[in-house]
């Protein structure tokens, strides 16, 4: 087994775990959510509470969600031995970028000039990687 592929397994293992995390996260506000819609007022500021607690559970599950497509593509690009390559360029993500953002579909190069473009979503944790510096290897 080569150094990347060892590398590649450790992600693997860390999205299967974030997968987990995320999925109970989603079962346990959905339920929340549910219980909530179980209790009956009448009163309308509980109302008023009660639309408010739905739209923050409503934006949990959201944010959860597009963090499970991430992880899920990240996954399925490690079945088809294309995790780790750039969307954009085709070469090498960088493990450090890929251990700090297991599901980053470009290198560090793409992604500042796609933000710069304004074409990129600029990334959680992105801040970081304009001090980092890794030999290529």
């Amino acid at each position: 087994m080569t150094q990347r592929s060892a590398q590649v397994r450790l992600i693997q293992a860390r999205l299967e775990e974030k997968r987990r995390q995320v999925l109970e996260d989603l079962h346990q506000e959905m339920d929340s959510g549910l219980a909530h819609h179980e209790r009956e007022t009448s009163d309308p500021c509980d109302a008023a509470s009660t639309c408010t607690e739905d739209t923050v559970i409503a934006e949990a599950v959201d944010i959860e969600s597009r963090s499970l497509q991430k992880i899920e593509t990240a996954l399925d690009k490690i079945r088809r031995r294309v995790y780790g390559l750039c969307e954009e360029c085709g070469k090498r993500i960088k493990f450090s970028r890929l251990k700090a953002l297991p599901f980053t579909p470009c290198c560090l190069v793409c992604q500042s000039r796609l933000e710069r473009e304004g074409g990129g979503e600029a990334e959680e944790g992105a801040e970081v990687w304009e001090s980092v510096q890794e030999p290529e290897g």
